[in-house]
């Protein structure tokens, strides 16, 4: 079915026309996709549709996309943080809810309470496996692309005002979607489809920079970053006979290399770099559970997996999930002998297909 129809452009249209106040949610633990998707949609309907927009997303972001915003953008959300009820409330009367780059508002976190029962309108444009579409009154899904920032891309594109011409959009939220496009393909190694390739190539005829780009991303983590990368390689780094490699990053050592759990992005991808791993799982530790990222090569479902064992899915191959104590493992020292378990339980039954 094709994600973004004439029918779908023209009612998503109309909720814009008749919407004053928007509001733009992301999933918890934003990446570069959350941020660059929801960014560009605010940018536009800031800039080209002149209206008000809330954007919210829990918990913080990598250092390294503090590019995508102006220091008043920062400044002002950082501000209405502070007034968490006042801020709340505001996302709560808008007119209108895009969802972006998460299955459904249950990705949201807390603020999934706030429209629970709400009339007003909702969007969802999503590029993962099984989203939530009832719960929705226009739903823009599409799982055969790299990005939720790619598909928000072509959701702009359709609309009247843009008419298929991306140099109409602003050159920041066309920045924001290329970043997003970058960092969901993992600098374009996994998910990459002849129409990301075009869409990057439209961003950059446009005028995004990206080098810039890459340069903001990759080349600004702390020093901490690369010093725990060495640790969890040299003495944190366990593979299985099946070909499952495993890092448990607990509370611990993110204290002793001084840096937040949102410098710990992509640390998941390095072991794939290993001929005979099949797959690679990074635990963080967060109270009373570990937080569960997985990444695998081609011909093996980190979905699959994610949904047996943490609680979670994704995409084919990359999802994530959680690890709940007690409930799955008594103590955080469990967490190893659990993981080679599962590897073990679910590869048999994998190859014996």
């Amino acid at each position: 079915m094709q994600a973004v129809t004439s029918q779908k452009t023209a009612i998503l249209n109309s909720l814009i026309d008749k919407a004053d106040v928007v509001s733009i949610v992301t999933h918890v633990h934003p990446d570069g996709d959350a941020l660059g998707s929801g960014l560009a949609f605010k940018l536009y309907l800031e800039q080209v549709r002149r209206k008000t927009v809330f954007f919210w997303y829990e918990d913080n972001y990598s250092h390294g996309l503090d590019f995508l915003f102006t220091p008043s953008e920062a400044e002002y959300l950082d501000s209405l943080r502070k007034d968490d009820r006042k801020y709340r409330k505001a996302l709560q009367n808008a007119d209108l809810l895009i969802c972006v780059d998460c299955s459904g508002l249950s990705r949201t976190g807390d603020i999934q309470k706030l429209f629970q029962g709400t009339k007003m309108p909702k969007v969802l444009i999503d590029h993962h496996l099984s989203p939530d579409a009832d719960a929705f009154d226009l739903c823009f899904s599409e799982t055969e692309i790299s990005s939720a920032s790619e598909l928000c891309l072509q959701v702009l594109k359709s609309l009247p005002d843009i008419d298929g011409d991306t140099s109409k959009l602003p050159l920041r939220c066309l920045t924001a979607l290329l970043t997003g496009i970058t960092t969901d393909t993992n600098n374009f190694a996994n998910s990459v489809f002849p129409s990301t390739l075009t869409a990057v190539s439209e961003l950059m005829a446009c005028g995004v920079d990206r080098d810039r780009v890459i340069e903001h991303v990759y080349n600004e983590y702390p020093e901490g970053r690369i010093r725990l990368i060495g640790h969890l390689m040299d003495k944190g780094l366990t593979i299985t006979p099946e070909g499952v490699a495993y890092m448990v990053l607990t509370r611990k050592l993110l204290r002793k290399f001084q840096i937040e759990e949102s410098d710990t992005q992509g640390i998941v991808n390095m072991p794939l770099a290993i001929k005979n791993v099949r797959m690679s799982i990074l635990l963080r530790e967060e109270f009373r559970q570990f937080r569960v990222s997985l990444r695998s090569k081609k011909g093996t479902s980190a979905n699959r997996f994610a949904v047996d064992y943490f609680h979670g899915g994704g995409h084919e191959n990359a999802a994530g999930g959680k690890l709940l104590i007690p409930r799955d493992i008594v103590f955080r020292a469990k967490a190893a002998s659990y993981i080679e378990k599962s590897a073990k339980a679910f590869f048999e039954k994998e190859d014996s297909l």
